[in-house]
């Protein structure tokens, strides 16, 4: 978890917010990922920023997950850490649509 900045004397933050990530699907049951996330505190002009390598598990129809490494890219970010998150979907997983495979018939 990140730490909060101070807020402005107006109650404002002067926060930026960014995260990206590439996913790749190497089967219906493994997600190895990519993904790239920070903030920025415009008013002190710093920066944390991460990448963290990571696996997310399909563990069945509506629950999956996640295991990751964040390495800190900044002076101002910690050097590393783990992530551990399991995550159960309350309606459809959002992978549900994906054609799937057809087993080949001879």
């Amino acid at each position: 978890m990140l730490p909060n900045f101070p807020k402005e004397e107006d109650g404002h933050e002067n926060i930026l917010e960014y995260a990206m990530a590439a996913v790749f699907h190497l089967n219906r049951f493994l997600y190895p990922t990519v993904e790239l996330f920070g903030e920025s505190n415009i008013t002190e002009e710093e920066t944390e920023l991460f990448i963290a390598p990571e696996v997310i598990f399909n563990l069945g129809q509506r629950t999956e997950a996640k295991v990751a490494i964040p390495i800190g890219l900044t002076d101002s970010s910690p050097d590393w850490g783990v992530q551990f998150q399991f995550t159960i979907f309350l309606n459809e997983h959002p992978d549900s649509n994906l054609p799937r495979r057809r087993a080949r018939t001879p």
